[in-house]
Protein backbone atom coordinates (compact mmCIF):
# COMPACT_ATOMS: atom_id res chain seq x y z
CA UNK A 1 0.00 0.00 0.00
CA UNK A 2 3.37 2.49 1.04
CA UNK A 3 4.15 1.78 -2.54
CA UNK A 4 1.01 2.69 -4.63
CA UNK A 5 0.79 5.94 -2.26
CA UNK A 6 4.61 6.88 -3.23
CA UNK A 7 3.67 6.27 -6.85
CA UNK A 8 0.78 8.31 -6.92
CA UNK A 9 2.67 11.41 -5.02
CA UNK A 10 5.51 10.93 -7.36
CA UNK A 11 2.57 11.30 -10.72
CA UNK A 12 0.82 14.10 -9.21
CA UNK A 13 4.63 15.72 -8.80
CA UNK A 14 5.33 15.57 -11.95
CA UNK A 15 1.91 16.83 -13.59
CA UNK A 16 1.41 19.54 -11.06
CA UNK A 17 3.70 21.98 -13.00
CA UNK A 18 1.85 21.70 -16.37
CA UNK A 19 -1.39 21.89 -14.59
CA UNK A 20 -0.15 25.39 -13.24
CA UNK A 21 1.07 26.49 -16.49
CA UNK A 22 -2.05 25.41 -18.14
CA UNK A 23 -4.22 27.51 -15.55
CA UNK A 24 -1.92 30.23 -15.40
CA UNK A 25 -2.14 30.81 -19.35
CA UNK A 26 -5.92 29.98 -19.77
CA UNK A 27 -6.53 32.73 -17.49
CA UNK A 28 -4.04 35.36 -18.99
CA UNK A 29 -5.47 34.54 -22.43
CA UNK A 30 -9.03 35.90 -21.09
CA UNK A 31 -7.63 39.38 -20.51
CA UNK A 32 -8.32 41.41 -23.08
CA UNK A 33 -5.54 43.23 -25.32
CA UNK A 34 -5.01 46.96 -25.34
CA UNK A 35 -7.06 47.14 -28.41
CA UNK A 36 -9.80 44.72 -27.60
CA UNK A 37 -9.85 47.18 -24.22
CA UNK A 38 -9.95 50.03 -25.78
CA UNK A 39 -12.70 49.06 -28.32
CA UNK A 40 -14.97 48.24 -25.50
CA UNK A 41 -14.47 51.12 -22.92
CA UNK A 42 -13.97 54.07 -25.44
CA UNK A 43 -13.79 56.37 -22.90
CA UNK A 44 -11.12 55.24 -20.95
CA UNK A 45 -8.73 56.33 -23.88
CA UNK A 46 -7.06 60.07 -23.22
CA UNK A 47 -4.61 62.11 -24.51
CA UNK A 48 -1.70 59.38 -24.51
CA UNK A 49 -2.80 57.72 -21.82
CA UNK A 50 -5.80 55.02 -20.99
CA UNK A 51 -7.68 55.04 -17.86
CA UNK A 52 -9.39 52.59 -16.18
CA UNK A 53 -12.79 51.52 -16.63
CA UNK A 54 -13.34 50.51 -12.98
CA UNK A 55 -12.53 53.47 -10.67
CA UNK A 56 -11.53 56.14 -14.26
CA UNK A 57 -8.31 56.97 -12.71
CA UNK A 58 -6.20 58.17 -15.54
CA UNK A 59 -2.98 57.53 -13.55
CA UNK A 60 0.26 56.36 -14.73
CA UNK A 61 -0.50 52.39 -15.26
CA UNK A 62 1.94 49.72 -13.55
CA UNK A 63 2.55 46.36 -15.52
CA UNK A 64 2.30 43.43 -13.38
CA UNK A 65 5.82 41.97 -14.20
CA UNK A 66 8.17 43.78 -16.99
CA UNK A 67 10.80 41.06 -16.89
CA UNK A 68 8.00 38.60 -18.00
CA UNK A 69 6.90 37.88 -21.49
CA UNK A 70 3.28 38.00 -20.60
CA UNK A 71 2.16 40.39 -18.36
CA UNK A 72 -1.10 42.10 -17.32
CA UNK A 73 -1.38 45.91 -17.19
CA UNK A 74 -2.85 46.99 -13.30
CA UNK A 75 -4.44 50.08 -12.74
CA UNK A 76 -2.44 51.71 -10.25
CA UNK A 77 -5.69 53.11 -7.53
CA UNK A 78 -7.90 49.79 -7.89
CA UNK A 79 -5.27 47.16 -8.99
CA UNK A 80 -8.33 46.06 -11.55
CA UNK A 81 -6.67 44.23 -14.32
CA UNK A 82 -6.86 46.32 -17.59
CA UNK A 83 -5.66 44.46 -20.59
CA UNK A 84 -2.77 42.19 -21.14
CA UNK A 85 0.57 42.36 -23.25
CA UNK A 86 2.66 40.14 -25.27
CA UNK A 87 6.31 41.14 -25.29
Amino acid sequence: MDMIGNALLIVVMLLLPYGVWRCARCCWRRSPTLREYLAKHAACKGEGEVGCYRCGAFHPIAAEDLSAVRCKTLCRCCKTVLWRSDF
